[in-house]
């Protein structure tokens, strides 16, 4: 299975009546929460360090701690439950991202999409260290032309597209939204320094200060001599510490 299979594996478990049901233990007490998944609109992102799905309500699931199995009709996304240690009641905050406890699993779906969503999580797990890595190559790459330009070039209209509906969303206080939009900005065109200054901005905003830390420092690669230069070094130095 490829990358974009996987993807699309993932994408299909929002279109049953799936539930994703989360598990919290603590000394006295043990409960449930579910939320049936349905959406039309489901997206997925393929981060550094999280798969982003978005459904009813927004989810990241970090890769570290991901270890999908089938159980049954249902998977598991993580499998370091402890009955006798403190967990955490899913939660969404105010911007729709759910921190995720610490037992997690997708239920309601037939034995033979579980074993195939299993897969799929596995292939993106395991794609993510090589994805970066080529991002990685691209970004030097396209940061050496951008230095070298003169006159730089202009921002390209499917750029342009999304950078508006990022502002929209940091009007809106949808930081997640704005950083995935922007995100889609700098995917068109990644040499674009604003929007990695501005991408880095919103996702501290989200308390994602790892990502927004590396989205700072692509920044003064591609513009090492910016009047704000020393601003955006000390926003790293600033961020370094939330780092979880």
């Amino acid at each position: 299975m490829g990358v974009e299979e996987a993807r699309n594996v993932v994408l299909e478990v929002a279109k049953p009546p799936a539930k994703m049901i989360s598990f919290y233990s603590g000394p006295f007490l043990s409960l449930s929460v579910g939320d049936t998944i349905r959406e039309d609109n489901y997206k997925l992102y393929l981060r550094a360090t999280s798969l982003r799905v978005y459904g009813r309500y927004k989810y990241d699931i970090p890769f570290k701690d991901l270890s999908p199995r089938q159980v049954g009709p249902h998977v598991d996304l993580f499998d370091r439950f402890n009955a006798f240690g403190s967990g955490q009641v899913l939660q969404v905050d105010d911007r729709g991202f759910a921190n995720l406890p610490d037992h997690q699993y997708f239920d309601g779906i037939e034995e033979a999409r579980a074993r195939r969503l299993v897969d799929a999580l596995s292939v993106l797990k395991n794609a993510v260290p090589q994805l970066a890595t080529d991002e990685e190559v691209l970004f030097h790459e396209a940061a050496r032309a951008y230095r070298a330009s003169n006159p730089k070039s202009q921002l390209p209209e499917a750029a342009r597209r999304f950078k508006v509906q990022a502002e929209g969303a940091v009007h809106d206080k949808d930081y997640g939204a704005a950083a995935e939009f922007y995100g889609q900005a700098i995917g068109v065109a990644p040499w674009w320094p604003e929007g990695h200054f501005n991408r880095a901005l919103v996702l501290s905003n989200t308390g994602d200060y790892e990502l927004a830390i590396v989205e700072m420092k692509r920044y003064l690669e591609l513009m090492p001599d910016a009047q704000d230069a020393r601003a955006a070094q000390d926003k790293v130095y600033e961020w370094e510490p939330k780092v979880k």
